[in-house]
């Protein structure tokens, strides 16, 4: 009896925790929307609410963020600085525990970005959220920033950037992405050897990653026969870890492009066997997430085409196709049903 009383205050805590929780979670947002169109008023409901309220990271940093956005570059840091401090100080707070997902941060990172198109502002903003330990210095941060100087100052300058903000690391990290923009910024300007250069000499990506992305812009921007003819030239062998990053780096950037080119030199660099399904099912997906249903139908010839896969691996790939055209609301071609379905 004792127990089944002691279970049911327990499920009560936890119901009214979570009753608790939603709606903060629904203030908090109310707040937010209040700010975007009339900030005063906003900030004033946000301290008011901090006076009885816990306030979730998340929520601190979109009311940081719409502030920056508004030029209010000090209410901006003092409302960052409030909630480091209300939560144990930088000594004992840690990037790694603050509770907002990068998905929160990018988004409020694009906010500043979006709203003032000034990347200084910006900077300033991701300086705040690493000074109060709300984020650290990692790629998926930083990439944001560094495309938009690359866009609006060039590559180079985007490079300096990038070095002014590594400046404190203690160690390498991999920056996959800002490295991605800087180089294919380079290449349009027909200055890829000299950022290939500068980049290999600061080593902010490894000399593996470095060739991958040389070659994946290559895929984007040469004709075919070029970029088999390059690859012969620089005795270029593509293991499968080197195709996995190509399949990646294209599905971040919704890119089919490298993937298509890549299946037809195949004859020439020869892939590794393991790699052709890989790419089929990454295409498969840029063609259903494009929202055209030729697309998909290209794909479905080219899978039907690839001799590199099985018949039971065909399978999946058309089913997959099938899900898509599903997802269109658009009738798959008869072709499609054969296909899964051969007469024996």
């Amino acid at each position: 009896m004792f127990r089944s009383v002691a279970v049911a205050r327990i499920a009560r805590k936890a119901f009214e925790n979570a009753a608790e929780k939603k709606d903060t979670v629904a203030k908090i947002q109310n707040i937010i929307r209040c700010s975007q169109t009339e900030f005063d008023r906003g900030i004033q409901e946000y301290r008011d609410f901090r006076e009885t309220h816990d306030t979730p990271d998340w929520g601190v940093i979109r009311m940081s963020s719409i502030a920056m956005a508004q030029n209010r570059i000090e209410e901006a840091e003092v409302i960052l600085k409030e909630q480091m401090e209300e939560y144990g100080g930088a000594q004992r707070r840690q990037a790694r525990n603050a509770d907002v997902s990068d998905e929160q941060i990018c988004a409020s990172l694009e906010r500043v970005i979006r709203k003032t198109d000034e990347d200084d502002v910006a900077y300033r903003f991701f300086d705040f959220l690493k000074k109060y330990k709300f984020c650290a210095n990692r790629d998926v941060f930083l990439s944001l920033l560094v495309e938009l100087t690359v866009r609006k100052h060039g590559w180079k300058a985007g490079l300096s950037r990038m070095k002014q903000q590594m400046e404190e690391e203690k160690r390498t990290k991999n920056m996959t992405m800002s490295v991605y923009y800087i180089l294919e910024k380079a290449w349009r300007n027909s200055e890829a050897e000299e950022a290939e250069t500068k980049l290999s000499e600061v080593g902010f990506v490894k000399p593996s990653t470095l060739k991958c992305l040389k070659l994946f812009i290559r895929l984007c921007e040469l004709p075919r026969l070029e970029i088999a003819d390059f690859c012969k030239r620089n005795s270029i062998i593509f293991a499968h870890e080197d195709v996995v990053f190509l399949i990646e780096l294209a599905g971040k950037l919704k890119y089919p492009m490298p993937l298509l080119n890549l299946l037809e030199i195949d004859p020439f660099v020869h892939l590794p066997k393991s790699s052709i399904f890989p790419i089929l099912d990454q295409l498969i997906k840029l063609a259903g997430k494009s929202g055209e249903a030729e697309h998909l139908e290209q794909m479905m010839w080219k899978v039907k085409k690839v001799r590199e896969v099985s018949e039971e691996e065909k399978s999946i790939l058309y089913g997959k196709l099938r899900h898509f055209y599903k997802c269109l609301n658009v009738t798959p071609p008869k072709k499609l049903y054969f296909l899964m379905n051969p007469i024996e």
